[in-house]
């Protein structure tokens, strides 16, 4: 019902999203028509738009809508407009806040609150400044001014307490990753003092052994 309710309101608000998106909006057609130099306009139906956003959300049980196409840089979901005769695309949370609450004021981007970057919940969407979305996010630099927080010597002993729980983790292990269990005679005792599986060794350097015989039977048959 809440897909159904913002879908209806998807519809109430095309006329402002076409105007944010520079389409002409067409009353009789019920198009987003995008002109072109040769006179053909590429329309596109807002209803056949928005149900096909919708078919690519998948709502998650913490509320999250999990956008499920395809995406752009850094795992952000991109929702492509139209496909002719040039791909217009957009990124799908910030098409979702526009269909939602309308145009986003030059300047402004989009924050995710649930910290999930595919999702397009606009109840999770908060518009703010770019410096906002830096010291409220867990990027780069919103981790180096919690990095410069911390006081002398803080941060290198949190990377030693990391490493002293994943070793300690690993020495908890039983089994390796390709489940072969650690016995004293697969269990084979690295450089660093880590552990390895004999018979994951062995397959890899089987693996080695096949590629250069492979190598070498394809030179011989280059030369002939």
């Amino acid at each position: 019902m809440r897909i159904l309710g913002r879908f209806r309101a998807c519809l109430r608000r095309c006329r402002r999203l076409a105007f944010s998106m520079k389409f002409r909006y067409s009353s009789r057609m019920k198009l987003f028509q995008r002109p072109r130099r040769d006179g053909i306009n590429n329309g596109i139906s807002f209803i056949a738009l928005a149900a096909r956003f919708f078919s690519r959300v998948r709502i998650q049980k913490n509320g999250c809508w999990e956008w499920t196409g395809s995406t752009a840089g850094y795992g952000y979901g991109k929702f492509h407009l139209n496909t002719k005769p040039k791909s217009t695309s957009k990124l799908a949370h910030r098409f979702s806040y526009e269909m939602s609450e309308g145009e986003i004021p030059p300047g402004m981007t989009i924050d995710h609150v649930c910290r999930n970057r595919k999702c397009v919940n606009p109840d999770h969407l908060d518009c703010v400044t770019q410096q906002e979305n830096w010291m409220k996010g867990n990027g780069r630099e919103a981790l180096k001014k919690a990095n410069e927080a911390l006081p002398p010597g803080e941060l290198q002993a949190r990377a030693h307490r990391a490493s002293l729980r994943a070793a300690e983790i690993k020495r908890a292990q039983t089994h390796c990753k390709r489940g072969h269990e650690f016995t004293p005679e697969n269990t084979s005792v690295r450089e660093r003092g880590t552990r390895g599986c004999r018979t994951c060794e062995r397959r890899k350097q089987q693996e080695a052994r096949d590629r250069r015989k492979l190598d070498v039977f394809s030179k011989l048959i280059s030369e002939v």
